[in-house]
């Protein structure tokens, strides 16, 4: 049977605990602002050439393979990741808490899911609203003071694999949508901007559509064809309303399409 037991975060976790030093003499730093990852997707780095630029106060903190880089500042904005890939002389900002796990008793994957689960991140920021910063922030203490369920490590393995796997389902669905809007986009450009001449005219909707109301289904009888509304639909009808081919637009909360 596999067997779950509460562990302390602090106890199995190091928080923290490499930082960078002008003794390094690195020429140049990629370095990563809180504002710049998201749900574990990085925005951009910032590249730092150290010859001929300072080196910002808050790129102190190094990382490492499988380090979990958690804002320490409004956690509800979920400005944290796992570092999976690094380019050279990586470094992040001090407003992260670095978590580096002891890969024999915790998964850092599964810490990571753990910690980016709605529950975790709304007792955080409760905290965090406490503060008596300028702005809502928690401590590495908190993060270490956290009391979490862990099955066996092989467990952890598997679970973590699954999340895993749906992220990155998530990622390339995303990538396809994304890659289908730019097309749309392309398409629309090639054939109304483009090819856009002085044979077209500009003019108003009304002169090549007619609009009307859905009200005329008040008239009619009960029957089996659908009436729909912007909740859906509303109730059903003797006969359609409209036979031609029409487009359904609310005119309430249209914004939500």
């Amino acid at each position: 049977m596999n067997k779950w037991r509460k562990i302390k975060l602090g106890d199995v976790c190091h928080i923290n605990s490499n930082s960078y030093s002008t003794k390094d003499k690195w020429e140049f730093v990629n370095y990563l602002d809180t504002g710049n990852i998201t749900n574990n997707t990085i925005d951009t780095l910032q590249y730092i050439d150290l010859s001929i630029e300072k080196l910002p106060s808050r790129a102190r903190r190094k990382v490492m393979l499988n380090s979990i880089v958690y804002s320490t500042v409004r956690p509800n904005q979920k400005h944290f990741g796992i570092i999976k890939a690094m380019p050279d002389n990586f470094l992040v900002s001090t407003g992260f808490a670095v978590i580096d796990t002891d890969s024999k008793v915790l998964n850092a994957d599964y810490l990571y899911y753990l910690l980016s689960q709605p529950t975790i991140i709304g007792g955080l920021h409760a905290l965090a609203e406490q503060s008596t910063s300028a702005y809502p922030s928690i401590k590495a203490s908190d993060i270490e003071d956290l009391i979490i369920d862990v099955p066996d490590f092989d467990i952890q393995k598997q679970i973590a694999s699954v999340l895993s796997a749906l992220d990155d389902k998530i990622k390339l669905d995303t990538a396809i949508n994304e890659n289908l809007e730019q097309q749309a986009q392309a398409i629309y450009q090639s054939m109304f901007v483009t090819e856009h001449n002085e044979t077209d005219r500009t003019g108003l909707l009304s002169e090549i559509i007619t609009v009307k109301y859905g009200k005329d289904h008040k008239k009619l009888n009960d029957g089996i064809y659908p009436v729909y509304g912007s909740g859906g639909i509303m109730r059903y009808v003797e006969k359609p309303i409209y036979k031609n081919e029409s487009v359904l637009i609310p005119r309430k909360g249209s914004l939500n399409n």
